[in-house]
């Protein structure tokens, strides 16, 4: 599997997403468990393991920002990600992943005191996206957007009908995306000890 290659798209969407309403089940706890760490000059990798929450293909993250590293005063957003293994479900046991998380960091970073943070689980977008429900979860989590299918159109392909002032076309857009099922919201917040 080729690796993901994701941009930071910037603060306000940061705290909008951050800032929505969790429709994470209870039951559905992905038991985010850091396994591995390595960390360089300017990189660091840590290897990550997940209960998936059914049998499609989970992902941790879907938009920029969705999975980041911070220390006391930096967040270092997720650069790319590598499968490292996927375990079947058994009958104890869910379905579990587990990927190398690659962050590029800046200069000042700090190893110690370390978090992870993981905004949301998503699995592939939706074929056939159920429309209402998409438009009163907008409603619930980012009032002011609206949007509306594209014609004749497969999958999530949508136009923008309206967004808040204060939100680029690209933030928008990354707020529906976000939202689209298959999704779980969290944040999971997992603390990270670095080797040495």
């Amino acid at each position: 599997m080729p690796a993901i290659r994701f941009v930071q798209v910037g603060l306000t969407l940061q705290l909008l997403l951050g800032a929505c309403v969790s429709r994470a089940d209870p039951s559905k706890d992905p038991h985010l468990e850091v396994v591995a760490t390595i960390i360089g000059p300017d990189l660091a990798s840590i290897s990550v393991c997940f209960d998936l929450p059914s049998d499609a293909d989970w992902v941790l993250g879907r938009l920029p920002g969705d999975v980041a590293l911070l220390d006391a005063s930096h967040n270092a957003p997720m650069r790319y990600f590598t499968l490292d293994s996927l375990e079947p479900a058994s009958e104890s046991r869910p379905a579990r992943r587990c990927d190398s998380l690659v962050f590029e960091l800046p200069a000042e970073f700090q190893a110690t005191d370390n978090t992870l943070v993981v905004q949301r689980l998503a699995a592939s977008l939706p074929q056939n996206p159920d429309w209402d429900e998409l438009q009163r979860t907008l409603a619930e989590a980012a009032p002011g957007i609206v949007i509306e299918p594209l014609s004749g159109a497969e999958g999530l392909s949508f136009g923008l009908i309206d967004r808040p002032d204060d939100m680029t076309d690209l933030e928008a857009h990354n707020v529906v995306v976000g939202l689209a099922e298959p999704v779980v919201l969290g944040p999971w917040i997992v603390p990270v000890q670095f080797d040495e």
